[in-house]
């Protein structure tokens, strides 16, 4: 996330970071908070390591919005 961070602010560009594996469901979840103008999840199978579903995605970021 702080890599994020520091990316949107130096690039001064729209800037999308995902990572893999456990960090990477949190990268997908705290998406805003990292400066990142999009995230990604799957739909059915999915297809990297830390990649969760669109269903799983929405849930959390649902309950952290609250």
């Amino acid at each position: 996330i702080e890599l994020s961070q520091r990316a949107v602010i130096e690039r001064k560009k729209p800037v999308t970071l995902i990572s893999m594996g456990e960090k990477g469901i949190q990268s997908r979840i705290r998406c805003k908070e990292s400066g990142s103008c999009l995230t990604f999840a799957g739909v059915g199978k999915t297809s990297a390591p830390g990649q969760i579903s669109a269903d799983e995605l929405i849930s959390r970021l649902i309950k952290t919005a609250s």
